[in-house]
């Protein structure tokens, strides 16, 4: 097989069969399903792809980021955007409502915990 590496030796590219231009000769892993899932978090080390854990789950924690905050320009961003004409149509209750859902949203990449709809966004 042949991989391409990064900078830190992890596994940017595979592949089990043919040649990729400036990739270097690995042998298959024990696994192949799991490297073909998790081929990011293998490092080359002496000759051997070895899983790391600790790449594994930063890169997990990463991937969950970038979807926390997709979701954050999509659910929170759309409603807090909507205008002036809205916001005047909007009781004091739930200005507050909307302005703690808003901090919530801003927070999710600390707390890693996506805030409930206010029931009356619509």
């Amino acid at each position: 097989m042949q991989v391409l590496l990064n900078e830190q030796g992890f596994v940017l590219s595979f592949a089990f069969i043919g040649n990729m231009p400036d990739a270097i000769d690995a042998p298959e892993p024990a696994d192949p399903m799991h490297f073909a899932e998790h081929y990011s978090a293998y490092k080359l080390i002496d000759g051997q792809l070895t899983f790391d854990a600790e790449q594994d789950k930063a890169l997990q924690n990463d991937a969950l980021l970038d979807d926390l905050r997709v979701r954050r320009e999509r659910e929170c961003f759309s409603v807090i955007n909507r205008g002036q004409l809205w916001y005047d149509n909007l009781s004091a209750a739930q200005r507050t409502e909307l302005q703690v859902w808003y901090a919530a949203w801003l927070a999710v990449t600390d707390t890693l915990v996506v805030p409930e709809w206010p029931e009356w966004i619509t």
